[in-house]
Parts: structure tokens; sequence; C-alpha cells
């Protein structure tokens, strides 16, 4: 009984170590829901949502953003920082109409960003030709983030460092999906 109990009592820190820790910066509050939720959920009739996260960032959180509401369309920015009490400071909005907004949200909708596996978007155990698995880690690597926000739903699609993963693991067909459909984006809000 007690060599049991020594075994799980030794073996317990291995156990609880065995999920890969979140990483999302963005998320803060208590019902686990981004600045831009928080901010605008109930303002805009949809919000989609594009940030990058990550430790060389952490001091900071900015969104790009394309909002709708009754049939107009927005694009614009949320920003904030963190001040010296390591509190954050309030949101700061900026959004201004944009005619060819909507052409962008048809976009995303229709490209299959919402229905990307968060599971796959973030394995990182490559199987080796000799059937084994290897666990990839990469430290101060960048999460890219969107976020589907109405004011009953939020969705959150994001992956790490996508780009070294599929050199890695080139077979991790929804990463790069993800980052053609990311492409694309920048590209096109950029010439909104």
């Amino acid at each position: 009984m007690y060599n049991k109990l020594f075994l799980f009592v030794l073996l317990l820190p291995f156990f609880a170590m065995a999920q890969k820790p979140a990483i999302n910066y963005g998320k803060v509050d208590s019902i686990d829901h981004s600045f831009v939720y928080k901010t605008l959920h109930n303002k805009y009739d949809e919000i989609i949502a594009y940030t990058t996260e990550g430790y060389w960032q952490s001091d900071k959180i900015n969104y790009l953003l394309l909002a709708s509401k009754n049939g107009e369309y927005f694009k614009g920015v949320l920003y904030l920082k963190r001040t010296k009490g390591n509190k954050w400071s309030e949101p700061v909005v900026k959004l201004k109409k944009a005619k060819k907004g909507k052409a962008i949200i048809e976009q995303l909708n229709t490209s299959g960003l919402w229905r990307l596996s968060p599971d796959s978007l973030n394995d990182q155990n490559k199987k080796n030709s000799d059937g084994s698995i290897e666990t990839l880690t990469l430290h101060d690597g960048t999460n890219f983030r969107f976020e589907l926000i109405s004011a009953d739903k939020f969705l959150a699609i994001e992956t790490y460092q996508p780009e070294y993963f599929l050199e890695e693991m080139p077979y991790s067909t929804q990463r790069r999906v993800f980052i053609k459909i990311r492409d694309r984006f920048l590209k096109d809000y950029k010439a909104l």
C-alpha cells in the first residue's frame, strides 16, 4: 500500500506536466474572453479580430478589427498596454467605415478558418519514420490568433509558430491552410 502511494506521489508531477500550457496572453478575465470581446461584443453585430501574442509582446495587445453593424462595415484597431502596476490600460478602439470590409469577412467565413481543428493546429508530436513520436518544442515564438465575436458567440482559432511546425511536420495540412488564410487576410486588410 505504501509503495503504491509513494510511487503515485513521486510520479504526480509528471502527470501534471502532460498538458500543453495555454498560450493566450490576450485572455485575462475570469470568463476567459478577450479584450475585444469584453470591449465590443455588444456594440457590433459581428467582429473579426486578429492578433499576435508572444512573450516579447506580453506588455501590449494589438488587434486588427473588422466589424459590422446594421449592414455597415468598419476597419480598425484595439490596443492597450501594461502599466507600471502590472495592470492593463483602458483599451483604445479606433474604427472607420470600410465599404469593402464585407468581402473580407465573407472570405474568412468561406475559407474554412472557423472549422479548423485547434488540436491539429497545435499538434507538436512529430511522427518519425521508425514509428516513434518526438514532441517538438519552441520557445519565444509567436502565437497567431483570430477571434469571431458577436453578442452571443466567441470562437478563437489560433496556432503557435505555424511556419516552424509546418517545416518540421509537413503533413500538418491544417497549419498550411491557416497560414494561407492569415496571409490573405493581412494582404486584404492592408489594402482596405
